[in-house]
């Protein structure tokens, strides 16, 4: 059991790098181009992809009685790069 407590941290850190490189891999530098041209949307995309569902599921976490695992669950969904459901598609 302890090989598995040292191996599956290893192993998801490996997976979301290599998830950060396959996002890298399939961009173009026109999408690279059309981010920096407009800095204005790329501010207002992180504000609502990273800032707001963090506030909101702050105030969920406050607001309503539940165990400190449903707690992190919904802290950790909330602060991931990708909903849940979220997939690629090219």
């Amino acid at each position: 059991m302890e090989i598995a407590k040292t191996i599956i941290p290893l192993l998801l850190t490996v997976s979301l790098g290599l998830l950060v490189i396959a996002a890298g891999i399939a961009s173009s530098r026109g999408d690279f181009a059309y981010v920096i041209s407009r800095p204005r949307l790329l501010a207002k995309a992180l504000v609502a992809v990273m800032i707001v569902p963090t506030i909101v599921a702050l105030v969920v976490i406050l607001i309503f009685p539940m165990s400190h695992s449903a707690k992190a669950g919904i802290f950790l969904m909330a602060i991931s790069p990708c909903l849940p459901s979220c997939r690629a598609e090219r």
